[in-house]
């Protein structure tokens, strides 16, 4: 059977317009990706019929993971598989049967979009490419004076809202767009929109979820109280379970944290370290020292989490910093670096009252306390939210922490007589809670059902 697609209010709007460029602005969940692969198919077919032609298109995302695990499966999921006549894999280009051709690219390499004249273009969460794909794919439009269509959460103020946004905002001639809230989508559970308006920053709920152009401005974690968060750790416990947390850096200092997880699921930020110039010698000291001053041993810590970009090959060494302190007995894994994940992470467990700061970590208060967005200059290209990079090593090594743990581990058990009879050493993990920044719409979900016709 035929899927049926049922557009929603904003979707049927952007379907009808006539606008040679058009953008579609929606919050998570709003169902841009489902409308961007309808209007492809659109025009791979109904457009080829009023130009009595074929037409030539390409689909483009902002990285191939991106395009391999949601833009391609879903244009496949809603193409009738009788209309296609040849798929390359390799070379993610396909043939339909009318002779109308669609190319599937990523964003990550420009160089690869040029080429010969396009009839549309389709660039899914363009906020996430650089302006250059646009310019680079733009006059492959000229020829055959093709069509453009952006769908996209917004990333503050930048080429898309200078580009796209504002003409149509402005009523310029070829130009339209559209932006609604990921609750204006009927589809959606409301009760998901008020979990996330609870989990996230004010200001990242804003731009995800009401679509709204943000400048990420002050301070990142607003939530952090000293007189609520600042608390001494309860004495150590079996059930306790320990981390490490670090962030290699030579002119920036390195920093790295202890912290420990009780029972109940309180994650306590122990004690900390912050200096420059040290080399894998002066990390290995000072994280035996770390454990030393806390009574710990480095088979009790669970799990040595450390910066990704230390698997980088320095030049003096011929090593990365991550194997050379393997090769000192140290078992760090690399830790999570989404930045905005580990915000918004940090920022629900402040609000929750689950995170906790030492006495003894005194860079770390300071740090959280001043803690705050880069400021870019107005008309800037690269409007985009960034944290300040200046005096905030020991925030990444806390994000690592936080992303890198699971919200609710499984602790050592006790028996009646208070012997552990039960240890966790495992922590591979994956929050099921957490959503990609990317739009990705369920196969099949409430957009879509069987029978009738796609158009």
């Amino acid at each position: 059977m035929i899927k049926r697609y049922k557009p929603h209010k904003f979707q049927r709007q952007f379907h009808n317009s006539k606008a040679r460029f058009r953008t579609l602005i929606a919050g998570r969940r709003g169902g841009k990706s489902i409308a961007g692969t309808i209007e492809a198919l659109r025009f791979a077919d109904l457009r080829a019929q009023e130009l009595d032609r074929p037409t030539k298109g390409m689909i483009i995302a902002p990285t191939y993971p991106m395009l391999k695990d949601v833009n391609i499966p879903m244009f496949l999921d809603w193409c009738p598989s009788h209309t296609i006549k040849a798929w390359n894999k390799q070379d993610h280009k396909m043939q339909l049967v009318n002779g109308s051709e669609i190319t599937f690219r990523s964003g990550d390499n420009p160089d690869r979009l040029r080429g010969v004249g396009l009839d549309w273009v389709w660039m899914d969460e363009a906020s996430f490419m650089d302006r250059e794909v646009w310019e680079v794919v733009y006059p492959a439009l000229t020829d055959k004076g093709g069509y453009a269509w952006i769908t996209t959460t917004p990333q503050g103020y930048d080429w898309v809202y200078e580009g796209f946004y504002k003409p149509a905002v402005d009523k310029q001639d070829d130009y339209e767009a559209w932006r609604y809230t990921t609750e204006d989508n009927p589809y959606i559970d409301k009760l998901l929109i008020e979990k996330a308006k609870q989990d996230l920053s004010e200001v990242m709920f804003r731009q995800e979820y009401l679509a709204s152009f943000e400048k990420f401005e002050g301070l990142i974690y607003p939530d952090f109280e000293e007189e609520i968060h600042v608390k001494e750790p309860p004495p150590k416990h079996p059930t306790d379970i320990f981390f490490v947390s670090l962030d290699v850096g030579w002119n920036h200092p390195t920093a790295m944290i202890l912290a420990k997880e009780d029972v109940n699921h309180n994650l306590y930020l122990i004690d900390e370290a912050r200096e420059q110039y040290l080399d894998t010698k002066g990390i290995s000291k000072q994280l035996s020292a770390l454990l030393m001053r806390n009574g710990l041993e480095r088979h009790e810590i669970s799990a040595f989490i450390i910066d990704p970009a230390s698997k980088g090959t320095q030049q003096t060494s011929g090593m990365s910093m991550f194997d050379q302190l393997l090769e000192e007995g140290w078992p760090f894994i690399p830790g999570n670096n989404d930045v905005m994940a580990g915000i918004n992470r940090v920022t629900r467990l402040l609000r929750e009252r689950k995170i906790f700061i030492s006495k003894r970590c005194e860079k770390t208060r300071e740090e959280i306390r001043s803690y705050h967005w880069r400021k870019w200059k107005e008309n800037s290209d690269v409007d985009r939210a960034k944290p300040f990079k200046l005096g905030e090593d020991l925030m990444d090594a806390f994000r690592y922490l936080v992303m890198s743990r699971p919200d609710y581990f499984e602790h050592p058990q006790m028996d009646s007589y208070g012997r552990v009879v039960s240890d966790t050493e495992d922590i591979t993990y994956q929050d099921p809670d957490q959503e990609d920044v990317i739009d990705i719409l369920d196969e099949g979900g409430d957009l879509m059902e069987d029978g009738g016709s796609i158009y």
